[in-house]
């Protein structure tokens, strides 16, 4: 059962069949008309997928009340899978640099700091110098 006691399709692939989505995709794709990560990068190109921006995996509340987004297929197809898959997309900007703030290159490295080991080494010459 879903919202409001309206019974819906069991598989969520088929909830993209739905007229309710049809009608939601096309009011989606007159409103935002170009691919959202192509215009990130520089390019004009038509969206023809309107994609949940974050994954809905199932959730039937989620699927019609998420933020959705236009993308081309060739997009939809290989960056928003390559996020959905890593955590982060590799599109890279006109300046040469990634355009997700989540890539790798954009988070602070660690620096281990040696005086919180626990696990001292002694080399043989501190040993001496301990038994003196």
């Amino acid at each position: 059962m879903g919202v409001l006691g309206v019974k819906h399709p069991e598989n969520p692939r088929d909830w993209y069949g739905l007229g309710r989505w049809k009608k939601k995709q096309r009011a989606q794709l007159r409103a935002h008309p170009l691919c959202a990560f192509c215009i990130e990068k520089g390019l004009i190109v038509r969206g023809a997928i309107v994609d949940h921006i974050e994954r809905v995996d199932g959730d039937w509340n989620r699927f019609w009340t998420g933020a959705l987004q236009s993308l081309c297929k060739t997009c939809h197809e290989s960056s928003k899978k390559y996020q959905e898959r890593r955590g982060f997309r590799s599109d890279i900007g006109p300046d040469g640099y990634p355009l997700d703030p989540l890539h790798p290159v954009y988070q602070q490295r660690t620096v281990h700091d040696v005086s919180d080991c626990s696990n001292e080494v002694i080399t043989p010459v501190e040993e001496e110098v301990k038994q003196e």
